[in-house]
Parts: structure tokens; sequence; C-alpha cells
């Protein structure tokens, strides 16, 4: 659904996956596109070669957040060390103001008390 004033949606234009094998080309071709996806948890690490690409992406491209670790909806404990990997990357990439995380919280709570199947919000975008 494109975003316009009366939905609440906002169109974020067209973006693709970041995935290793296409980095160079990426780097080298600038496609494009309006933003890239990432798996967070690939680049919730302590340096290396994934960073260095991820912050020359950042000087050109948007990036939408995409994490797969994590459920909502788990009986266990969020995993601490895992929120504060997040956290950094977060802060790396200016990826979610914190208006949005508040939104993102509304929408998740309201899904979770109307007893519906809850969907999580997936992505967060770099200003």
């Amino acid at each position: 659904m494109p975003g316009n004033r009366f939905n609440g949606f906002t169109d974020y234009g067209i973006g693709i996956g970041l995935r290793a094998p296409h980095y160079e080309h990426i780097l080298s071709r600038k496609p494009v596109v309006d933003w890239f996806e990432i798996i967070s948890e690939n680049f919730m690490i302590d340096g290396g070669r994934p960073l260095r690409i991820l912050d020359q992406i950042l000087d050109q491209y948007k990036v939408v957040q995409h994490g797969v670790a994590m459920y909502f909806g788990s009986a266990h404990k969020p995993d601490r060390e895992h929120l504060r990997r997040l956290k950094e990357l977060v802060k790396r990439t200016n990826t979610l103001p914190r208006k949005r995380f508040e939104t993102c919280g509304t929408f998740l709570r309201s899904l979770l008390l109307s007893r519906t199947s809850a969907v999580t919000p997936n992505f967060m975008f770099r200003k």
C-alpha cells in the first residue's frame, strides 16, 4: 500500500537486500535504489569487513534493518547481549528515531492486546 497522509505509511521507495556477494558491485556501480535491507545480526559484530562495507553504504544510501533472531512472542526473556549489540548498530546506522520506536511499540501492543497474530515491524530507516 502506498503511503499517504491518511494511512500513516510512508513511501520509502524501492530497496533491495544487501548481501556479501554484491558488496563490490554496489560500491563500484552505485545502483539506483532508495535503500538497502540488512540483516541486523550480520552486522552486530565488533569489527571487520562487514562493518567497513556498511559504513561505505551508509555514506550513499538509506538502510533498513531486518532482525531475524528475536521473537516478541517468545516465552524467554530477551537476550541482554543481543539487545546491547542491536542498540550499538542502531546508533551506528542512525536507523530508528525514538518516535518510530514509540510507534512500533504502540503498534505491537495493539496487536498483542487484540490477540491477533503478531507482526513484528522489521524495518527501520536511517535518515
